[in-house]
């Protein structure tokens, strides 16, 4: 019975550590492997394509694609004057 208990509050630990680390603040030293750039922006492959296309940096290495995080601050500082010079 108590490994029941363990493993379900292993299951729980590990849904809050995911849902936590999905919606994490991009922090401007780290560069972060494209998949998990996506699971704390909230990016669906649509709308990282669509940032992509309109000045996202990813940087590839070898077989694999990381997104620094200052390149997606200074991407949304881009969007950010953008909008504000076509409402203004």
């Amino acid at each position: 019975m108590n490994s029941n208990v363990s493993a379900k509050q292993t299951t729980t630990t590990e849904k809050t550590m995911t849902a936590s680390a999905r919606f994490a603040p991009v922090d401007s030293n780290c560069a972060y492997p494209l998949e998990l750039f996506r699971q704390i922006t909230g990016l669906d492959s649509w709308a990282l394509r669509m940032a992509r296309r309109n000045g996202l940096r990813v940087v590839t290495v070898g077989r694999r694609k990381f997104v620094k995080g200052s390149d997606f601050i200074a991407y949304l500082d881009n969007l950010s004057s953008s909008e504000n010079v076509s409402n203004g």
